[in-house]
């Protein structure tokens, strides 16, 4: 009787541990990119905050890029990629990029990684002046 009691107890600290384990989220953070564009100076600036961090609060790294392909990623090899914070747990990060080129069209997005994985921002997409002489 005594051994079906604890069998039972130990049984119903099992499946009360999975459920706990089961309802906490482990996955990438979610992002929100702000920017504003200096038309003048080729300048984009602006904010990335984490909206969600997907259970995780040690962000490994943040930063943005900007990209002339449509979703760029950190493996884009086209990316300009610029780490902003490493190993913080801030909620958000600045955003400031110099623009190579004018009379083009760029996508810039922010990211943060996690032990869960690379989180990304929406994407915005900055269409930059012509040239302009000074």
């Amino acid at each position: 009787m005594k051994k079906n009691i604890s069998t039972k107890v130990f049984s119903t600290i099992v499946i009360l541990f999975l459920c706990i384990i089961n309802s906490c989220k482990f996955e990438p953070a979610e992002l929100k990119l702000t920017v504003t564009y200096d038309y003048e100076d080729n300048i984009v600036s602006g904010n990335a905050t984490i909206t969600d961090n997907g259970g995780c609060t040690n962000f490994t790294e943040q930063g943005a890029m900007f990209s002339l392909y449509k979703e760029p990623t950190l493996v884009d090899k086209y990316a300009e990629i610029e780490c902003f914070d490493t190993n913080v747990e801030n909620t958000s990060c600045e955003v400031l990029f110099k623009l190579p080129h004018y009379d083009t069209t760029f996508y810039v997005r922010a990211y943060v990684k996690t032990n869960a994985g690379i989180g990304y921002s929406n994407i915005v997409e900055i269409r930059t002046s012509p040239s302009i002489s000074k």
